[in-house]
C-alpha cells in the first residue's frame, strides 16, 4: 500500500513541475503540426517546419548569443530564403519567396503572442496553462529588432 501511495503522491505533487518542463517543447510540436498544409493549398507541404524551426533557432543563437546582437527582419528573411533554396532546392520568384518567408516567420513568432499550453493541475483540480515564446521583438527607434526568447535557448540545448 505504501508504494501505491508514494506513486500517487509523485504523480499529483510533481505534475505541475513536469508540465512546466515540457512547455519548452510545445511550440516545436505546434509548429510541426501547423506547417504548410493550409498555406497556398498545400503547395509547400513537403517542407519540414521542424527542420526550418531548428535552423532559425540556431541562426538566432549565433547572432544573439555569439555575436551579441539582435537582428532585423531582412537578415532573418535572407537566412530563411537560404535554407529554402539550399536545403529544399526551392527556386521561387521574389514574390513567392517573400510570401513563403513571411508565412514561416509569422508562424515562428506566433503572431507576437506566446504559445500557450493548457493542462490539468491535479493539486488545484483545475486547468492551468504555461506560456512560451520563441522569438522576442523590441522596438529601437523605428527599427524592430528580433532576438531569441530565453525559453527557446533552453529548448535548443
Amino acid at each position: 500500500m505504501d508504494g501505491s501511495y508514494q506513486m500517487l503522491h509523485d504523480i499529483i505533487d510533481f505534475h505541475g513541475d513536469r508540465m512546466r518542463n515540457l512547455r519548452r517543447y510545445y511550440p516545436f510540436f505546434c509548429l510541426q503540426n501547423t506547417a504548410f498544409h493550409l498555406f497556398k493549398e498545400g503547395k509547400y507541404g513537403f517542407l519540414d517546419m521542424g527542420y526550418i524551426t531548428l535552423a532559425v533557432l540556431r541562426f538566432f543563437i549565433e547572432e544573439n548569443q555569439f555575436n551579441d546582437r539582435a537582428v532585423q527582419y531582412p537578415e532573418v528573411a535572407e537566412f530563411i530564403s537560404g535554407v529554402l533554396s539550399r536545403d529544399f532546392s526551392l527556386a521561387l520568384s521574389r514574390e513567392e519567396e517573400k510570401e513563403l518567408v513571411d508565412y514561416i516567420f509569422d508562424k515562428l513568432k506566433n503572431d507576437g503572442k506566446p504559445f500557450v499550453m493548457e493542462y490539468f493541475d491535479p493539486v488545484k483540480k483545475a486547468n492551468a496553462s504555461v506560456r512560451m515564446k520563441l522569438i522576442d521583438a523590441t522596438l529601437s527607434g523605428d527599427t524592430v529588432l528580433y532576438s531569441l526568447a530565453a525559453d527557446a535557448i533552453e529548448f535548443y540545448r
